[in-house]
């Protein structure tokens, strides 16, 4: 005799979730059940579709209104679609129709927003792309949008001047570049949890803004800090971001995760350990660390910030005259200067056929580099690298 035997439900949302894109388009015919489980997720892999399957996916949605509102994510990136001109109204009426669409990320490259204003979701999580004569109704959108939790948002010429303080009130999660941030981040920052700086350049002005909008904030209990930096500059680019660094750490006391994302280049392990020796004690409540950076042969596409040495030597001389005018006690820049090696080796560090290891990922230096963060920080807790994490137990630190 046989007996039949009931899965819970959860357990096909656990298969569904880990399943190829063909499984779940089977998993979808067996059972309605299953079906509202697997259709969500289903749609939000249109990214890993080709062409045909996504006009068929959207004309479903855009003409299915009770499938779009089973959709609870989905990823668009059309960079492409200006070659679809009937495109961009399939895609506008599926939209519409997602009325209980939670996270959304989409990258385009033709003007969405007046469709994006007109959805009746409510959204928590959103990542946002459009191009630069699109930008001036994400303000008209985001008004629309009170529930959003976490926020990516990259506009080639943004403009959020018209968006009104009280907007985005659930906001604990903040990504976007400095020139977006000016009328973001400001009303927003004693509610944040997380707030990551879009973009790689290194300049005065990245730095100054954030220690003005600090110093202007209301006191937060905690903040987890993301800057992403280049490091291709091949001038006093490492000092420069250590005192920039320390400048934030100035006035922001109650950083306690701060990560160093490096988008471009590599660093020696000697300067490793003097950027962080020098700034980490102006981070007084700091338990994490993590630096970040693309694996040593990877290529990272687009033009590095590399640019005249005087530009960078000004940058360099204005944050370091500001930290000396802020701090209450006499500052030692010392540490940011100690070379290791002769001259001439320092020297052939910017030769490609020479380099030193990245030493993100050179784990024959990461003891001693770790030791000497410890000494001038004793409540750093826990330090990440790309591939390697280490947390300190009383004086020493274990993998």
């Amino acid at each position: 005799m046989q007996m039949a035997t009931r899965f819970p439900i959860e357990m096909f949302s656990i298969i569904a979730q880990y399943a190829s894109l063909e499984a779940r388009m089977h998993l979808s015919v067996t059972s309605r059940g299953i079906y509202r489980i697997t259709i969500s997720m289903l749609y939000a892999s249109i990214p890993e579709m080709n062409i045909p399957r996504t006009i068929r996916c959207l004309r479903t949605l855009s003409a299915k209104p009770e499938v779009a509102r089973l959709v609870r994510s989905i990823s668009l990136d059309f960079t492409i679609s200006r070659v679809f001109r009937s495109f961009h109204s399939l895609l506008s009426r599926a939209l519409t129709n997602m009325a209980g669409l939670h996270t959304l990320s989409i990258q385009v490259d033709f003007a969405i927003s007046r469709t994006l204003i007109r959805m009746s979701c409510r959204l928590t999580e959103l990542v946002c792309y459009v191009p630069s004569e699109d930008s001036h109704l994400i303000s008209e959108f985001l008004s629309t949008q009170p529930t959003i939790q976490k926020l990516t948002l990259l506009c080639p010429s943004g403009d959020l001047s018209t968006l009104h303080p009280d907007a985005l009130p659930a906001l604990r999660e903040l990504s976007a570049p400095t020139y977006l941030l000016d009328t973001l981040l400001l009303p927003r920052l004693p509610c944040l949890s997380r707030l990551c700086v879009l973009g790689a350049s290194i300049s005065t002005k990245k730095f100054v803004f954030l220690v003005l909008v600090f110093q202007k904030a209301k006191h937060l209990k905690s903040l987890e800090l993301v800057i992403e930096m280049d490091l291709t500059t091949h001038f006093m680019t490492s000092q420069t971001v250590s005192i920039g660094l320390a400048l934030i750490g100035l006035v922001a006391p109650y950083i306690t995760s701060l990560k160093l994302d490096i988008i471009r280049g590599h660093i020696p392990p000697y300067e490793l350990q003097s950027m962080f020796a020098f700034c980490l004690p102006w981070f007084p409540d700091l338990k994490t660390l993590s630096v970040t950076s693309p694996p040593p042969n990877e290529h990272t596409g687009g033009p590095s910030q590399t640019g005249p040495r005087q530009s960078h030597a000004i940058t360099f001389h204005s944050l370091h005259g500001m930290l000396l005018s802020m701090a209450d006690t006499p500052v030692d820049f010392s540490i940011l200067f100690q070379v290791p090696y002769p001259i001439t080796g320092y020297i052939e560090y910017f030769e490609p056929k020479n380099p030193f290891p990245n030493a993100l990922y050179d784990t024959s230096c990461h003891t001693e580099i770790l030791q000497a963060w410890r000494q001038v920080h004793s409540g750093l807790e826990t330090v990440f690298f790309p591939e390697f994490g280490y947390e300190y137990k009383d004086k020493k630190c274990s993998s």
